[in-house]
């Protein structure tokens, strides 16, 4: 991908300044529309099919490991790679016929990592934590807000290495982001002033009615 109104990479790297994601270009701008407009007509024409038993139960299903699958998708190609380094002729060649030729293996390995790593990790990403605090204060809140902010700016700005030149600036903006998460969530704890007011129950018994006069 060289011609066009955008950078050739699509995440930033160390040898291409600009991408396509920082800030978003046109490419990414056109793909979000044409995506948005592909799944809005499908959508519209599947609706009533999809709107069975066992479609939802299915659509449930399939939806319930996506956000592990997210998460977790480039660790696994991270892995494949690990491997490949192993074996760098056969599996990371140079552009050309057998990078291609190869394609669908490595999809079909990232793939098969990817499925292990979501069962592994799903069933502890889905439990429930209990609750640090019923409600968070103003400051508390924008406290949390403005810290994390500042944090994910200055990691975006200088990256996220934690080692290298600049890294202590790194490595505060990290503790920093992982306090404000712990601002956000600590919230007051419930009083018997913010406890609901119940009123005094009330035995009412049903009213039979008896025959008319």
């Amino acid at each position: 991908m060289t011609a066009g109104p955008y950078p050739p990479s699509m995440i930033g790297l160390s040898d291409v300044p600009v991408s396509n994601l920082a800030p978003p270009t046109g490419a990414l701008v056109a793909l979000a529309v044409a995506q948005f407009a592909a799944i809005s007509w499908l959508g519209r024409r599947c609706e009533p099919a999809l709107a069975t038993d066992r479609w939802r139960r299915f659509l449930d299903d399939g939806n319930a490991p996506l956000m592990t699958v997210y998460l977790w998708h480039l660790p696994a190609m991270v892995l494949l790679v690990g491997a490949g380094l192993l074996l760098p002729d056969l599996i990371l060649p140079d552009a050309g016929l057998h990078w291609w030729l190869i394609r669908p293996l490595w999809l079909a390995n990232c793939a098969l990592i990817l499925v292990v790593l979501t069962r592994l990790w799903h069933r502890f990403e889905t439990v429930r934590l209990p609750a640090l605090g019923t409600r968070t204060g103003p400051a508390t809140a924008l406290a949390g807000t403005g810290l994390a902010a500042a944090s994910i700016w200055y990691l975006w700005q200088h990256g996220a290495t934690l080692n290298g030149a600049g890294s202590a600036g790194r490595i505060a903006a990290v503790l920093a982001l992982g306090c404000s998460l712990v601002l956000l969530a600590c919230g007051q704890p419930r009083t018997r002033r913010d406890a609901p007011v119940r009123g005094p129950e009330l035995n009412v018994h049903p009213v039979r009615s008896g025959p008319a006069a």
